[in-house]
C-alpha cells in the first residue's frame, strides 16, 4: 500500500533542505569572501614587493654607474700619478715593503743609481749592492716596524762619489701591494 507521509514530516524535510541550502550558500559566500580577501592581500603584497624590487634595481643601477665613474676617476688618477712619477726630476722609486723589490722607478732614479730602469725593476734593494753602512734589508725592517724613514742612509752612485739621502715619502698601495715611495736625494757632503 501506498503510505502518505505526514505533511509535517515533508515540511520538516523541506525546511532542512532549505536551511542546508542557505547554510551552503553562506558558507560559499564566506569562502569566496575569504579567497577574495586573501587574493587582495597577496596582490597588495606582490605590488609592494615589486615596488621594492624596482627600487633595488634602480639603486643597483645607480651604484653601477657610480662604480663606473669611480673607476674612470681612478684610472685618470693612476694615469696622472704615472705621468707625474715618470716626469719628476727627483729620483723616485716604488718598492714592496715585504721584500724590497722595485715595482717601478723613474728615469732620474735610474740615472742616480747608474743602471737602466729595466735592470732595476724586479730587483730588490739588497741586490743594488750600493749601500755603505746599513743595507736595504735594515731599511725595510725599520719601515715594517713602523719607524719613519727620514734619516740619512749612505748610498753610492755608479761613480762611487755621491752620498745620497734615502727618504720614504710615504707608504702607498701600488698594484695591490703595500709599498714605499722612495726618494733618493743628494746630500751636501761627498764620500
Amino acid at each position: 500500500m501506498f503510505h502518505l507521509f505526514p505533511l509535517s514530516l515533508l515540511f520538516s524535510v523541506a525546511c532542512c533542505f532549505a536551511l542546508h541550502g542557505i547554510w551552503l550558500s553562506k558558507l560559499r559566500r564566506k569562502q569566496c569572501a575569504f579567497i577574495t580577501h586573501r587574493w587582495t592581500q597577496l596582490h597588495e603584497r606582490a605590488v609592494i614587493l615589486g615596488s621594492e624590487l624596482s627600487n633595488q634595481a634602480s639603486a643597483l643601477k645607480s651604484a653601477q654607474q657610480e662604480l663606473q665613474r669611480s673607476d674612470s676617476l681612478l684610472s685618470d688618477a693612476e694615469r696622472c700619478f704615472h705621468k707625474l712619477f715618470h716626469s719628476a726630476t727627483l729620483p723616485l722609486s716604488i718598492c714592496q715593503i715585504e721584500d724590497g723589490i722595485f715595482l717601478d722607478v723613474n728615469r732620474a732614479f735610474a740615472r742616480q743609481v747608474g743602471r737602466p730602469e729595466s735592470e732595476l725593476i724586479g730587483k730588490s734593494l739588497n741586490e743594488l749592492d750600493r749601500w755603505q753602512e746599513s743595507g736595504g734589508a735594515e731599511v725595510l725592517a725599520e719601515v715594517r716596524a713602523g719607524k719613519p724613514l727620514d734619516s740619512v742612509v749612505f748610498f753610492l752612485t755608479k761613480s762611487d762619489r755621491s752620498q745620497l739621502v734615502l727618504q720614504c715619502s710615504d707608504r702607498i698601495q701600488f698594484e695591490g701591494n703595500d709599498c714605499l715611495l722612495l726618494e733618493i736625494s743628494r746630500s751636501s757632503g761627498q764620500a
